[in-house]
């Protein structure tokens, strides 16, 4: 837990109707990541680095493949986690999960931003956004032809790097390096935890 996380917690911590009401962190937004915080079981995890893509600034994007298994029940969970890397003065990294149904999605959404150009609205600027249950975020803005995208993990003190337009390609094909790695075990999906 990051010192902002754990900042968060205090401040959330206040009284209600002399209880002291303390909020925890939000419950997990995917089964990836339900799945992963199950109490009371053995998770078997298996990871495939499928790459990383490192963008101007030295920010950096990593995606992984997960299956994780309960071993007393063999229920499975797939998907990615896709890091965004900081490379500030302090750099560090925030992971955001994303179950296998929503990667058409992002790999369609992905495809849509990299489409966007001057021609898409008649204003002076333009840009586009997607979002992920995992908090992962895509985000390209455009002034006539300059074009930039940032890329975000996390709800409370996000990480961000930015990339060239060019990239969003790079990206796409992780993903869907990705999703051929975990077909490739079978039958793709994520079942819910016991």
């Amino acid at each position: 837990m990051t010192c902002a996380s754990i900042l968060a917690l205090l401040v959330v911590t206040g009284r209600a109707g002399g209880q002291i009401v303390t909020l925890g962190p939000p419950p997990p937004k995917t089964a990836l990541e339900a799945f992963e915080l199950q109490e009371g079981a053995t998770i078997v995890h298996g990871l495939s680095r499928i790459g990383e893509v490192v963008g101007p600034q030295g920010g950096a994007v990593v995606v992984i493949a997960r299956e994780m298994t309960n071993a007393v029940t063999g229920r499975k969970a797939r998907g990615v986690t896709i890091e965004v890397h900081e490379r500030d003065s302090t750099p560090r990294y925030s992971t955001s999960y994303i179950d296998y149904d929503e990667l058409a999605g992002l790999i369609q959404g992905l495809e849509q931003l990299g489409r966007l150009n001057r021609s898409s609205t008649q204003l002076d600027q333009f840009g586009g956004d997607y979002r992920t249950k995992g908090h992962f975020r895509v985000a390209v803005r455009g002034f006539r032809s300059d074009i930039s995208v940032a890329l975000s993990s996390g709800l409370v003190d996000p990480t961000s790097a930015t990339f060239k337009a060019t990239d969003l390609g790079k990206i796409r094909d992780l993903l869907v390096a990705a999703v051929v790695k975990l077909d490739a075990l079978g039958a793709p999906g994520t079942t819910p935890p016991d």
